[in-house]
């Protein structure tokens, strides 16, 4: 006989508005709803549903769970959800966030204002105007002069599968038909970095160029003041002010430095991301992929963009 080894105890996955049963063998939900696995624990979520739009007659919505909309999310209301999203109509000019997917039947129309951010995927036909912010993939099938960042994937299909006029950065690959237009209307690609990270890198550095424009000016007033002797009383707790803040800028850079060199260095290494074109990219686009830039000169067509060696080439779709 060849003795099994002890098992471990079995830990039963329980999540939101879940209990276990009094024998420890199953999971019993406390609330009629959805049931959901996410991390690794089952949760039931009770679904929130709006038989109309959100608008004045609803006022805004903040649910411990999912929320369906059988209509519309209307100009300047907020829909929050900790669960998923589902908008059966458009979305304008809203504030949508959920800890979930959010999916928009005919389009997102952001006037500008607009704002959607999602820590799962988000799925519509149209993004135009808007702001977006996912930790997961964004897929559509025309997104216009928009600023959206995603975790994941920024994949825009069908049949016109356009990208045109704004800002877009994915962790991962864009893909599209078409990107850019023949007016060379600005668009910026970015790939191959966390786009929270590039974010904070640009923001670090902006910070640091200003506390170094600050330390210039300080600096001379300080020697100004050094050159004229002896200070009247008012003179000397201006001097004292200006080396007790000229310390603490220091330190203040000193910090902010090491940490934009170790987010640059991140960024330098990582580099893999790619922007898959199905037909063409426009001249006008800028790409970036990780520490490497390209401003298309010409039109390519079905062609795939990556990073080699610090460097943008151009490979086959």
């Amino acid at each position: 006989d060849i003795p099994a080894p002890d098992g471990k105890p079995a830990v039963l996955p329980r999540g939101r508005n879940v209990s276990i049963s009094d024998d420890g063998m199953s999971l019993c939900a406390n609330i009629s709803g959805q049931v959901s696995y996410a991390d690794g624990k089952v949760n039931v979520f009770s679904t929130y549903e709006v038989h109309d739009s959100v608008d004045n007659s609803t006022g805004n919505i903040n649910f411990n769970g999912n929320v369906t909309v059988k209509e519309n999310v209307m100009n300047g209301f907020t829909l929050k959800a900790e669960g998923d999203i589902k908008i059966m109509g458009i979305a304008e000019g809203a504030y949508i966030e959920s800890q979930g997917n959010i999916f928009v039947n005919t389009g997102v129309q952001g006037y500008g204002k607009g704002e959607i951010k999602a820590q799962g995927n988000l799925t519509t036909r149209f993004i135009q105007n808007s702001i977006i912010n996912c930790a997961g993939d964004i897929t559509a099938e025309t997104i216009m002069h928009s600023d959206v960042i995603s975790k994941g994937n920024i994949n825009v299909i069908g049949k016109k599968g356009l990208i045109v006029g704004g800002t877009y950065r994915a962790n991962r690959e864009i893909n599209a038909k078409i990107i850019g237009s023949s007016m060379a209307i600005s668009t910026i690609l970015e790939v191959g970095t966390d786009p929270q990270i590039r974010l904070k890198n640009e923001n670090v550095k902006k910070t640091l160029d200003d506390i170094r424009n600050n330390l210039d000016k300080i600096d001379k007033t300080i020697d100004a003041l050094e050159k004229r002797g002896k200070l009247s009383n008012e003179k000397k707790e201006m001097y004292d002010k200006l080396v007790y803040t000229q310390k603490n800028l220091y330190e203040k850079m000193i910090e902010l430095n090491r940490q934009y060199n170790e987010s640059k260095t991140y960024i330098d290494e990582m580099s893999v991301g790619k922007i898959k074109v199905e037909d063409i990219i426009h001249p006008g686009v800028k790409v970036i992929i990780g520490n490497a830039v390209l401003l298309i000169r010409d039109e390519l067509r079905h062609c795939t963009l990556y990073n080699s060696e610090g460097e943008i080439r151009v490979g086959p779709y």
